[in-house]
């Protein structure tokens, strides 16, 4: 059953072009552009989407091994980017225990292939890590 999964998400997976606005598309896909291209461009090694509480959530890069935290987003527009990057993946909306997955984007016409695990924690918290970036080794 996974193998026909797995072949489903290979399917729908597409790469997504950071330097292109999305027009006609909520706010938060451009958002979530933005906070890519953004991670690319400052060499972090690492993304971390983190739930602190039920009001904010935490988006933090690993650079040079420290974790900063970039942004924090209140609870409903965080859930919205972390459902964003899951249809990236190709992954499922729900809150599943753990997925993995691959993320295609284009920046500055350089294809970068992410690897993204999503982990459902006490509710209604979620953690995202993004790995794969041009300032890390994984």
């Amino acid at each position: 059953m996974s193998s026909l999964r797995d072949a489903g998400a290979e399917l729908f997976r597409r790469e997504y072009d950071l330097d292109t606005p999305l027009v006609g598309l909520p706010a938060i896909a451009n958002l979530c552009n933005a906070l890519l291209a953004d991670a690319l461009r400052s060499q972090a090694r690492s993304i971390r989407l983190v739930s602190t509480d039920p009001q904010l959530g935490n988006v933090e890069y690993d650079i040079s091994s420290e974790w900063r935290v970039i942004a924090q987003v209140p609870h409903q527009p965080f859930g919205a980017f972390i459902n964003r990057l899951k249809v990236m993946s190709a992954l499922d909306i729900g809150r599943v225990p753990v997925q993995e997955g691959e993320l295609h984007v284009r920046l500055s016409g350089q294809l970068h292939m992410l690897k993204i695990r999503t982990e459902a924690t006490s509710a209604p918290y979620e953690l995202v890590t993004i790995t794969g970036l041009p300032g890390g080794t994984a």
